[in-house]
């Protein structure tokens, strides 16, 4: 397609991805939580090896989220490629302004300095800011190698998901009931989303949901609120994890629950079951979003 730029996301891990032969003008970490355990390792210092894989020698390495008990690996990581390491949480502070143009605006400082004023997005979800501060560092780093317009980064953040098509993530399917979908798949994701959904007024909570079989799912599920009604599905991929398993897994952790064919009877019999005022969330795996999208 000759694109101008390529933003690769790495498939599983980093060290032994198959994205990893790829030389990159940045390097990009988000974060470090529980997941594909199996493959990557039982501790998030374990993971963050895997994860620091991609951390080439003598290319700048963003890391979005300083987190204590990872930070130390990417630092020697980084040190040992001769690589730049910045975490974009140190660096980049946004502040909440006044709605704008029907959107949330930001200011964003840089180094304490005020770089780009009222910033709108067109964004939703309770992980945007982490996003936008990863994002807008990211932009800061790829700027000292090529040039980058600041003033046109601002304007195209208003467009962000008509421009990108952007999908799945605090997604609104639907009001009367309130439907929302969003892709969170690990510890970190779903507990952000979790605490989100409890800020939101409904009479009923209805959760699809899914996931793949090669992660432990344990912790997840505690995670989840014991008073809501599941519909448990398999998304249609090999790597699906088979519906009536999770049932059985989740009604040991208290959840209740029906096991359902397809996520989309699945999605099926909860509009039917829901009344207006209640809320369905659709989750646990893109792969299950997807089939709703």
């Amino acid at each position: 397609m000759k694109v101008d730029f390529a933003v690769i996301e790495t498939g599983l891990g980093g060290r032994l991805d198959s994205t990893n032969i790829i030389r990159p003008l940045i390097s990009v970490i988000t974060n470090i939580s529980f997941d594909h355990q199996a493959m990557l390792g039982n501790t998030l210092p374990e993971i963050a090896n895997e994860k620091a894989g991609i951390i080439k020698h003598q290319i700048p390495v963003i890391i979005g989220e300083s987190q204590p008990e990872v930070k130390n690996v990417f630092i020697n990581k980084a040190r040992e490629m001769n690589a730049t390491l910045t975490f974009s949480d140190k660096v980049v502070r946004l502040k909440k302004t006044s709605e704008g143009q029907g959107f949330d605006g930001y200011d964003v400082f840089y180094h304490g300095k005020l770089m780009i004023r009222n910033l709108g997005i067109d964004m939703t979800g309770p992980f945007q800011e982490k996003n936008i501060i990863t994002g807008i560092h990211s932009l800061i780093a790829l700027s000292s190698v090529v040039n980058i317009d600041f003033e046109k980064v601002k304007s195209f953040f208003p467009q962000l998901k008509s421009k990108t098509g952007y999908l799945g993530r605090w997604q609104q399917l639907g009001i009367k009931p309130l439907i929302i979908a969003d892709s969170a798949h690990n510890i970190a994701g779903i507990s952000i989303i979790i605490n989100a959904l409890k800020n939101i007024p409904y009479d009923r909570l209805h959760i699809i949901i899914g996931f793949v079989n090669d992660k432990d799912i344990s912790e997840i599920l505690e995670l989840l609120p014991s008073d809501a009604m599941y519909y448990f599905a398999r998304a249609n991929i090999p790597r699906g994890l088979d519906a009536k398993l999770l049932e059985d897994m989740a009604m040991e952790k208290g959840l209740k629950g029906k096991a359902y064919s397809s996520v989309r009877k699945a999605y099926a019999a909860a509009r039917l079951k829901a009344k207006k005022n209640d809320l369905i969330f659709v989750g646990g795996s893109i792969f299950v979003v997807g089939e709703i999208l």
